[in-house]
């Protein structure tokens, strides 16, 4: 089952955002970085989110978070998934699928766009197999003390 989320499920879907981070961005993080990460000041993070309107589709195991786009070459109307994660334990059942398909079906027909860490080769496939494809957008971003590369990705 999936729902939007309101205000009382912030430290569910911190402990989800902790959870997946530590399991996903081992050997593309650092260790020190991902062992840091606090789940309390995620939840603060989420609740402040929560309270301004976010959209965030919650599922037992996972959560994703749309909206209008935030990138400065967007058209008005342009959507963007800011993250889906999914708690390790529930990767590869199609929690994963099922909330970008949730969070596809509400932005629609808007063009969707999201961003990953170039190193993230298993997120890359993931968003490939749902018909995303590369549409040359870079940045970089840092992650405390790392710089990563992420690449934009669009629904086709």
């Amino acid at each position: 089952m999936i729902r939007l989320a309101t205000l009382a499920d912030a430290r569910a879907i911190a402990e989800l955002h902790v959870a997946s981070w530590r399991a996903a961005y081992v050997g593309i993080l650092p260790p020190a970085y991902l062992e840091g990460l606090s789940v309390e000041e995620r939840e603060a993070g989420w609740r402040s989110r929560l309270a301004a309107g976010r959209q965030v589709w919650l599922a037992r195991d996972g959560f994703a978070a749309a909206g209008s786009s935030r990138d400065d070459d967007a058209s008005a109307g342009d959507a963007e998934i800011y993250a889906i994660h999914v708690h390790p334990a529930s990767w590869r059942r199609g929690v994963g699928r099922d909330l970008l398909a949730a969070a596809c079906a509400a932005l629609a027909p808007a063009p969707i766009t999201l961003w990953v860490i170039e190193g993230n080769a298993r997120a890359r496939a993931f968003y490939q197999a749902a018909g995303f494809r590369l549409d040359g957008g870079r940045k970089e971003k840092r992650f405390g003390d790392t710089l990563v590369c992420e690449v934009r990705y669009r629904l086709q």
